[in-house]
């Protein structure tokens, strides 16, 4: 294996890997000279303190991993398509021909050759993310979008749902909460799309709305005839 993909928080499941999961991850990838692509773009929302933000928490992984971070969600970026990675110097990289090469220098080549770069007024914002006022705003933005997700949670599961990710809701864009409606059938929901399905489905609603209820309504008419139909399960 030369590439290993790993998205931490997940989307959409909204699952997290633990220091111990990425360590072994990296000593996985270490020792098959594998590349660790980390995608990092929810980690805003991780709200257990003892859970990593970043590969780079673990040791070894400078030695066997690239990170990518974006803004678009933990700062309503999307559309300014302002993001960053980050490429170790000294990581290497196995050529087809088996030698080694030097990553940092071949991303900041393509880069410099092939991207313009991000707007100055967009790369301001982004700058100012990182002030005092910046990450307050960030603070306050995720606050309000898993207050959004505790309604949903605390609504759904009086409906009978089972939640697997509570720990942070994550959407197209921001936090979802995932769960599954027992039984053969089930139900996906979004703003733009519902539709059934024969098997376990992922049921997920947007927390990043600016009102939840809208969403609960039509989650609360759509299931109305799974218990109608399965009411010992719901019970």
């Amino acid at each position: 294996m030369d590439l290993i993909y790993l998205c931490f928080p997940n989307n959409p499941t909204g699952a997290v890997a633990t220091r111990s999961q990425l360590k072994a991850w990296v000593d996985y990838a270490r020792s098959h000279n594998a590349l660790i692509l980390f995608d990092a773009a929810y980690e805003a929302f991780i709200q257990d303190p003892d859970l990593p933000h970043s590969i780079f928490e673990i040791e070894g992984a400078r030695d066997c991993a690239i990170e990518f971070r974006s803004f678009s969600k933990n700062a309503g970026f999307t559309g300014t398509r302002c993001a960053f990675t980050v490429v170790p110097k000294g990581l290497k990289g196995t050529a087809a021909n088996g030698e080694l090469v030097e990553l940092w220098g071949l991303w900041n080549r393509r880069q410099s050759t092939k991207f313009n770069g991000v707007s100055y007024i967009i790369q301001r914002g982004a700058e100012a993310v990182y002030s005092a006022a910046g990450q307050a705003e960030v603070k306050s933005l995720v606050s309000f979008y898993m207050e959004n997700a505790a309604i949903i949670r605390q609504e759904l599961t009086a409906l009978g749902l089972r939640f697997t990710a509570a720990n942070m809701p994550l959407t197209s864009g921001l936090r979802p909460l995932t769960a599954w409606i027992p039984g053969d059938s089930s139900i996906t929901f979004s703003t733009r799309r519902m539709w059934w399905e024969r098997r376990e489905v992922a049921l997920v609603l947007q927390a990043k709305a600016i009102s939840v209820f809208p969403l609960l309504t039509a989650a609360r008419t759509s299931m109305k005839p799974w218990q109608e139909s399965n009411p010992c399960e719901r019970a």
